[in-house]
C-alpha cells in the first residue's frame, strides 16, 4: 500500500512495512522552463544558481530533475537544512479592448 500526503510543498510517501523501502520525503519545487532559439532552459526559483538546458522540452525536464536531486543530496550530505519550497505560479488572464495595433 502506498499513501501520499501533500502539504507545504512536500509529499510524504509511506510504503507498506513489508517493503524494504523506508519512508521518503518528496519535495515539490516550481520549475520554470523557457524556450530558446535552439534549446530549452530551466531553473528553480527556490534553489538559486541551478540552471540546466536541453535540446527538447522532455530533455530539460529530465535534466532539471537530476540537478535538483543532486543539489538536495549535497545539502543532506553537508547536514544543511533542505529549503522548503516557497514559490508559486499563476496565470493571469487579461483582456484588452480592440485596438489598431
Amino acid at each position: 500500500m502506498l499513501v501520499r500526503i501533500f502539504g507545504m510543498g512536500r509529499q510524504y510517501i509511506y510504503e507498506n512495512p513489508r517493503n524494504r523501502k523506508a519512508e521518503q520525503t518528496m519535495y515539490r519545487y516550481l520549475v520554470i522552463i523557457e524556450p530558446g532559439d535552439h534549446n530549452h532552459s530551466a531553473y528553480v526559483p527556490d534553489l538559486p544558481g541551478y540552471i540546466t538546458t536541453g535540446v527538447t522540452y522532455e530533455e530539460v525536464q529530465k535534466n532539471i530533475r537530476e540537478a535538483i536531486a543532486l543539489h538536495l543530496r549535497g545539502i543532506v550530505e553537508d547536514h544543511e537544512p533542505i529549503p522548503d519550497p516557497q514559490t508559486t505560479a499563476e496565470y493571469a488572464d487579461v483582456s484588452l479592448p480592440d485596438s489598431a495595433a
